[in-house]
């Protein structure tokens, strides 16, 4: 008899969303109306319970994830970062503005740019932190995700390519994209097993071009087009007594910025689509490969539809969009080869290094 091999015989784990996205409409509601009377002090609580809720509805063959994140560590995190960063940076900035008002010091008239630096490496950091915090508290059969590293490398970097990008127009946002991906899945470990990531080949920058020179030209068109409309409305309503023309620039106005926000999304969503391809694809753990068949016209479509529902909610359905885009790509996402769970040793849990303060207080702090 010819001996099998088991692991080779074992079907790849299947990726899957329990539910849709609407089933998070009434947490949505209750949240979002405690957010509002509590003047979004609640959201600590509201975004804890809605990571509970997606996180459970996601399996990876046939096991949910589980979110073990704490309302007090996200709480005592965003209290810590306003008393020893936030705080003395304003009676900082605060104590500049005086001096300036005090003493003519021509120096002081790059303070302002100086402080916008310190906070773009802020917010890089702040989305380091942000991941590696949501990771150590999502769970899959006892195993823990994790993140190597320090959240400062990270937070330079972002400058960096920041710098690049306003001096290229744009024109090197993908490849801060690639390097910034990079950066934090050769990091990335379930349990004591790390994640390899070795860039795929994917029309990244094709894509982005498309939706640079479409969105460009289309609000070349549009504002130029508002500006006409003013106009026009003011000369016709000069000694015409009617003076609804001289309300239509403001109606006229949301119309065209909304139309060309929308116009971005769904250009720009052929783009997203094929970096969040190029992620899986360049993914592996261990014999595990990824693959992710999502199209630009599905990530077009959810995108268009989270923003109007977002919009029209006054951000009451943000859980509601986050779970209808995890289903979306839980749908597409493919394993190709084995991962076997049993060889890979469960991480302990680690302590809580400022939640997800920082990116709190730069309004980071997505679910």
């Amino acid at each position: 008899m010819t001996p099998t091999n088991d692991l080779a015989e074992r079907p790849s784990p299947v990726i899957a969303f329990r539910g849709a996205g609407a089933g998070l409409a009434g947490l949505s509601l209750r949240t979002g109306l405690l957010n509002l009377s509590t003047l979004f002090f609640y959201r600590f609580w509201a975004r804890t319970q809605a990571r509970r809720a997606i996180w459970s509805r996601i399996s990876i063959d046939g096991d949910p994830l589980e979110y073990s994140g704490r309302v007090a560590e996200l709480l005592f995190g965003a209290l810590f970062i306003a008393l020893v960063i936030l705080i003395p940076l304003s009676l900082l900035s605060f104590s500049v503005e005086v001096i300036r008002a005090l003493w003519d010091l021509p120096f002081l008239i790059l303070w302002g740019p100086f402080i916008y630096l310190i906070l773009r490496v802020l917010v890089g950091a702040a989305l380091f932190r942000a991941r590696r915090y949501r990771l150590r508290r999502t769970l899959w059969r006892g195993l823990r995700f994790d993140q190597d590293g320090n959240a400062w490398p990270y937070g330079f970097k972002t400058l960096g390519y920041f710098v690049l990008s306003v001096i290229s127009l744009g024109w090197t946002i993908p490849l801060k994209r690639k390097a910034l991906t990079k950066h934090v899945w050769r990091r990335t470990r379930l349990g004591d097993a790390a994640f390899t990531f070795e860039p795929a080949e994917e029309p990244i920058y094709r894509l982005f071009a498309v939706g640079w020179l479409s969105t460009v030209g289309f609000a070349v068109v549009g504002v130029p087009t508002l500006m006409a409309i003013s106009s026009m409305a003011l000369v016709f309503s000069q000694g015409s007594g009617i003076t609804v023309l001289q309300w239509l620039p403001f109606i006229i106005a949301p119309v065209i910025y909304g139309a060309v926000i929308l116009f971005a999304q769904w250009m720009f969503s052929y783009y997203e689509a094929a970096v969040l391809r190029w992620i899986a694809k360049s993914l592996r753990l261990g014999e595990a490969r990824f693959r992710l068949d999502l199209t630009g016209g599905q990530l077009a479509g959810l995108r268009t539809s989270n923003f109007l529902l977002v919009v029209f909610t006054l951000g009451m359905a943000q859980p509601v969009a986050q779970a209808r885009r995890a289903r979306l790509i839980t749908q597409n996402l493919h394993v190709e080869g084995n991962f076997e769970p049993a060889s890979v040793t469960a991480g302990p849990e680690t302590r809580s290094d400022g939640g997800e303060g920082l990116a709190d207080a730069f309004d980071l702090g997505a679910i």
